[in-house]
């Protein structure tokens, strides 16, 4: 069974999300997690939050917002990246962010071809995701403050 998690408006006080944050797809959650939101309810996501907290007019998704697992074939994962692809391309079109920021070399990859086709002039930021800075014991202040940066 397939599972969608949704996109998370954070601390909209516009009418729209001024920068949008994108992932890849959602990963593993805790399961006393109910609610299905992008980077919430696992250690990525609590570290986001921490990070995030004080932000306004951030809205924050994944290039594919339906879970990919290990289990998950092929022909299965592509189609559904290519449908969060054009999703993504919509969101992008309709909200006219100031900025994107990826978390991650191939999402960046795929949001600089979405700008691309819609012909506009939005600046496309890379930062790494937050698990390889958990995984890989990396300096969580240093990326803090570079996300933080970032939104400025």
């Amino acid at each position: 069974m397939l599972e969608y998690f949704k996109p998370r408006e954070w601390n909209i006080e516009n009418d729209f999300a001024v920068i949008f944050i994108v992932g890849l797809y959602p990963g593993n959650i805790r399961k006393s997690c109910k609610e299905k939101l992008v980077f919430h309810g696992n250690k990525s996501g609590d570290f986001i939050e921490k990070i995030l907290k004080n932000e306004r007019d951030l809205y924050i998704t994944n290039l594919c917002n339906i879970k990919i697992t290990d289990e998950t074939s092929d022909t299965l994962k592509y189609r559904l990246l290519d449908i969060g692809r054009k999703i993504l391309l919509n969101d992008i079109k309709d909200a006219n962010p100031l900025k994107i920021l990826c978390l991650g070399k191939d999402v960046k990859h795929d949001v600089d071809i979405i700008i691309k086709k819609l012909n506009m002039n939005i600046p496309v930021i890379e930062i790494e995701h937050p698990s390889y800075i958990l995984r890989f014991n990396k300096n969580k202040v240093k990326y803090k403050n570079k996300i933080l940066h970032e939104l400025k």
